[in-house]
């Protein structure tokens, strides 16, 4: 199919393969081969004025191409280093980047009270270390191996009649993976509280939930690769504590270190 279709389809090709997780180096060697050949065939002869705005080309083409390229990069499927692909990544990469601003509409929880009131230890727009940039961390929770991508609706992440994960979301989720964390796609209706107060304890409870489901998952996984945990080593995280729905507080460190401990015993 790649050596057969025209020039001008590669950048939907690219990005399908990229999301259907299609890693054998050989076609991509073999894509990238055809783009070299005539790279402003691919995507036209992509060109920016000093604002931003495309003048020249098609930057919808040019945005997919990048990404898929970018993103077959960062997963380690092959290397990005023939000097025409090169410079047109650095063209494409402009296009890329001007399509995030018309995205999805994002989340409108207040993720940073929410946290705080969990007293969880956590970062925002986080950017992750590949050569080609793709896209940021929303909310990195380090101590939990743990990313959230916020978003207004729960379709844009997850298909309403197939419950699968959309295209572009399970691209970054598993970039973001690919980094090593484990990655929950939330919508703001996904909360029981979503239209009252933000940072309701209902809507801290919610999320203290899933995050117990993510350390629960760690530690079943290091179990299963046969890793023995040492929870006296782990950080100190003694103030953290989280409230629930009733009022009562609870040591988030002591209850994890509880059931590590169940774990480890079962």
């Amino acid at each position: 199919i790649i050596r057969q279709s025209p020039v001008s389809a590669l950048p939907s090709l690219a990005w399908s393969l990229v999301v259907a997780n299609f890693s054998r180096p050989l076609p991509w060697s073999v894509l990238c081969s055809r783009i070299i050949e005539d790279p402003a065939r691919a995507v036209g002869d992509v060109d920016f004025d000093d604002h931003g705005v495309c003048v020249k080309g098609d930057p919808h083409q040019a945005a997919l191409l990048y990404e898929a390229l970018a993103s077959a990069a960062a997963l380690k499927w092959f290397v990005i280093d023939e000097p025409s692909v090169v410079a047109g990544m650095e063209k494409w990469k402009v296009a890329w980047r001007s399509t995030q601003a018309q995205q999805d509409p994002p989340s409108r929880m207040p993720w940073e009270e929410i946290l705080n009131k969990l007293d969880i230890s956590h970062q925002m727009e986080v950017e992750v270390g590949y050569k080609w940039p793709l896209w940021e961390v929303p909310i990195l929770m380090s101590e939990l191996s743990c990313v959230i991508d916020p978003k207004l609706r729960k379709s844009q992440i997850v298909h309403y009649y197939s419950g699968l994960t959309t295209g572009t979301a399970k691209l970054r989720h598993r970039i973001w993976n690919a980094k090593g964390y484990a990655v929950f796609g939330i919508g703001d209706d996904q909360f029981p509280e979503a239209s009252g107060e933000g940072a309701s304890d209902a809507n801290c409870d919610f999320l203290a939930g899933l995050l117990d489901i993510v350390v629960k998952n760690q530690l079943n996984n290091q179990r299963m690769a046969g890793i023995e945990l040492q929870t006296t080593e782990r950080p100190n995280n003694s103030k953290r504590r989280q409230p629930t729905r009733s009022g009562k507080v609870v040591d988030f460190a002591a209850e994890r270190a509880k059931k590590e401990s169940r774990w480890l015993r079962r």
